[in-house]
């Protein structure tokens, strides 16, 4: 395990409180926490060290973002240098041996589940959603775009995949002349680590989307979303860590910097990255990556627009679509 952020408000023993956002606290008594564990950790009280089995959420670089509409400042992360080698033999060990314990259709049993927790616990994460920006529809996108993603991939895992943890790909092929040997493929479960690294605008879809498909696979994750609106991630984490549905390792999160974790990895472990072009050049060039031939794969620069035409009126119906759709 390794330290999470908190989001109830509570302060620690030693005074601080690492706050994020609650729902159900009132925005002015959740500011006076933050505030009051910024000032201890610029006192040099830093936050207590907390220990989690299943989930483990590892904060450093010190780092307050308020709400995008009135800049009130709704979490911080913590000032603690995590221990990235720490959190790859968690995943490697009890994680890799903890997913393989199930099959996928087990697996696929489990993300139905959190689809369905998570569903059950959305008007939390809406309630958090809103600081960052979001309106009700596009946190439609995000958290319910999320949780359906967990269920596709249950649904794909539950009538595609078979029992166990072999995939027999494709037909038997003779190798010999006269078929005295012959071969075929099968796919199995990598032995590492997936590191997941998403961008701002869906803290939420964006962490399952790329978590269904790998803890289908009898992969454990390391996700770490963009710093502004991780907040909303981890609440989404944290949900997922007392549904009791993921097994001990599956999941960590890491909010700020990655440190040394690339530097970390070998060729059993994989990257994928969305974000910008220049930052997934720059991860990508990574020594350690290249030497060990990490499987890297950006999703980079995916930008959408709408252009309204000189000639539309207010009184157009392509004037409204256009409001609606901005």
């Amino acid at each position: 395990g390794a330290h999470h952020v908190g989001r109830d408000g509570e302060a620690d023993a030693d005074g601080t409180a690492a706050a994020a956002v609650n729902g159900g606290v009132d925005a002015h008594q959740l500011a006076a926490h933050v505030d009051e564990a910024a000032a201890g950790i610029a006192a040099g009280n830093p936050p207590t060290k907390q220990k989690e089995e299943l989930v483990s959420a590892l904060l450093f670089e010190v780092q307050k973002n308020g709400d995008i509409v009135n800049g009130r400042t709704v979490f911080h992360t913590h000032a603690e240098t995590p221990d990235f080698a720490e959190a790859l033999a968690f995943a490697r060990g009890r994680g890799v041996a903890a997913l393989l314990a199930l099959d996928f259709q087990q697996r696929a049993e489990r993300l139905k589940a959190l689809a369905k927790f998570l569903g059950e616990h959305k008007e939390e994460l809406y309630a958090i959603s809103a600081h960052t920006g979001a309106t009700r529809t596009d946190g439609w996108i995000d958290i319910e775009g999320g949780t359906g993603t967990l269920s596709a991939y249950a649904g794909m895992g539950s009538s595609e995949l078979p029992s166990g943890n072999v995939v027999h790909e494709g037909p038997a092929l003779a190798l010999s002349r006269k078929g005295g040997f012959a071969g075929t493929h099968i796919l199995v479960p990598r032995r590492g680590v997936a590191v997941h690294i998403n961008a701002f605008n869906f803290p939420v879809w964006g962490m399952l989307e790329k978590f269904a498909p790998t803890f289908l696979a009898g992969m454990p994750c390391i996700a770490k979303p963009a710093t502004a609106t991780s907040y909303l991630t981890e609440a989404a984490v944290r949900l997922m860590h007392e549904s009791g549905l993921l097994p001990p390792g599956s999941l960590q999160l890491v909010i700020g910097s990655t440190g040394d974790l690339l530097d970390r990895l070998d060729g059993q472990d994989i990257v994928t990255f969305t974000g910008s072009a220049d930052t997934a050049a720059k991860l990508r060039g990574n020594a350690n990556l290249i030497a060990r031939s990490v499987p890297f794969n950006a999703e980079a620069d995916s930008l959408n627009c709408a252009i309204l035409a000189p000639d539309v009126t207010p009184e157009d119906e392509e004037f409204d679509l256009f409001v609606k759709e901005v």
